[in-house]
């Protein structure tokens, strides 16, 4: 046991050390979505929502990806954004789910 109490509490062993919270060798770090990997997955548009919270905009949109380069990241789409209600740039940019899901439960 490597936390026993033996006369004083013992220093936490370096993360490294751990077994069960071993760094993994290989670069794990995620890879940023672009518009190949939504077309990848049958995806026809993005979901656009306004972040400007502190004025309760909530105005969101769709965006047809038809005509975007596949190299286009997504965070590069978010912070080009313009709300057309409140004027504020920058969204949240989201893959459309709803009709790859329903196209497979039917």
């Amino acid at each position: 046991m490597p936390y026993a109490r033996s006369g004083s509490w013992r220093k936490r062993p370096p993360r490294e050390l751990l077994p069960n919270e071993r760094r993994h060798e290989r670069n794990d770090q995620p890879r940023d979505a672009n518009i190949a990997d939504c077309r990848r997955h049958a995806l026809t548009h993005l979901l656009i929502y306004c972040t400007n919270y502190p004025a309760y905009c909530h105005h969101d949109g769709t965006l047809p990806i038809d005509g975007l380069p596949d190299e286009l990241l997504l965070d590069q789409i978010q912070v080009r954004c313009r709300c057309t209600r409140c004027g504020k740039k920058g969204a949240d940019v989201r893959p459309n789910w709803a009709p790859v899901i329903g196209r497979q439960n039917s």
